[in-house]
């Protein structure tokens, strides 16, 4: 073959391997995309089956998966065929007619694992079905709007409320990859203010057109609805007459620090600083703000304990058993 057939020809193989070379990328890229949103299917379908599963009081398995790769094979070739003849003296010569041809497959694989070493992640399915509400079982299909996630089974519907849809986000991160510790607590008590019961000195009814004098003082003594586990002093949040004013809370007087106490002590200061503790609403709207109003206490030196596993399975146990009971009188509903 001369030399001119010879350098087509490897213009021609060239030519094939960069043609797939070029388009290698984004096919793959494209792939990868698509497989990622697969995935993320696979891991919405997974979370929400186990729910379903342990509100039914079956077994349920979590699976990582922990590694997706891409492989790109790509192929080409490049022919001539014909035929050619070089007669010395005269040439003749039939035109060879050159082909280019080229093959790439995209691969793309995932490794799942079963988690059998991370309770953590168990424990996060208990907490979000001990919401009570965080799954929903009905006999019908949920209303229009009202179901962040659904699925039909033999016996009726379970669904995720869309009020539910903030707490469903967190279950996810927590079990995909915020893996934290076991029955991790709030760094805050949640208590309910029921009233004041005592204010030393006692709060004077001003006279008409009189201003309350900056820094005056009180004692307060702060009933609570239910009892605080820890006696600590603390600070809160509360909202009155349009502020929202922090309260330094004390430790109730009478009661070992860190023992149980259903009041706490709040030194009031009529005043405007209140970064230094200062309360710019006068006594009485104060006290009358108070009642009844649930506010998040950061203990100085306590923390809520870590709900107990078995105070949780016990809320399970209670949920499937309302679960039970709901299905029979909505089957006695639709016999009737």
């Amino acid at each position: 073959m001369s030399s001119y057939w010879k350098i087509r020809l490897l213009c021609a193989v060239l030519v094939a391997v960069a043609l797939v070379g070029c388009h290698a990328t984004k096919p793959l890229r494209r792939d990868q995309d698509d497989f990622r949103q697969a995935l993320l299917e696979m891991e919405t379908n997974q979370i929400f089956n186990n729910l379903v599963r342990a509100k039914r009081g079956l077994p349920i398995i979590h699976v990582d998966y922990d590694r997706i790769s891409g492989v790109v094979t790509q192929t080409g070739n490049a022919q001539i065929g014909g035929s050619y003849t070089d007669i010395v003296g005269g040439a003749v010569t039939r035109v060879l007619s050159p082909s280019v041809s080229g093959k790439q497959d995209n691969q793309l694989g995932v490794t799942g694992n079963p988690v059998r070493d991370k309770p953590e992640v168990y424990v996060s399915y208990l907490q979000y079905l001990a919401l009570g509400d965080g799954l929903v079982f009905t006999t019908f299909a949920p209303p229009p709007g009202s179901a962040h996630l659904c699925t039909e089974t033999c016996d009726g519907f379970y669904w995720v409320p869309t009020h539910r849809t903030g707490d469903f986000f967190k279950l996810s991160m927590d079990v995909m990859g915020l893996r934290g510790k076991l029955l991790a607590s709030p760094p805050y008590f949640e208590i309910t203010l029921k009233g004041v019961s005592k204010v030393e000195p006692g709060v004077r009814v001003l006279m008409q057109n009189e201003k309350l004098p900056l820094g005056t003082q009180h004692e307060m003594i702060v009933e609570l609805s239910e009892p605080l586990a820890r006696n600590d002093s603390g600070t809160a949040a509360v909202s009155i007459d349009g502020f929202i004013v922090p309260v330094l809370f004390s430790a109730a007087p009478g009661i070992a620090i860190g023992e149980k106490t259903s009041k706490l002590k709040i030194d009031y200061t009529y005043g405007n600083d209140m970064d230094s503790g200062e309360i710019p609403i006068t006594p009485q709207k104060f006290i009358d703000g108070l009642r009844g109003q649930t506010v998040k206490f950061y203990a100085s030196r306590f923390q809520p304990e870590p709900p107990k596993q078995d105070v949780l399975l016990g809320q399970i146990r209670d949920e499937l058993n309302a679960l039970r009971f709901e299905t029979i009188r909505q089957g006695n509903d639709q016999g009737r």
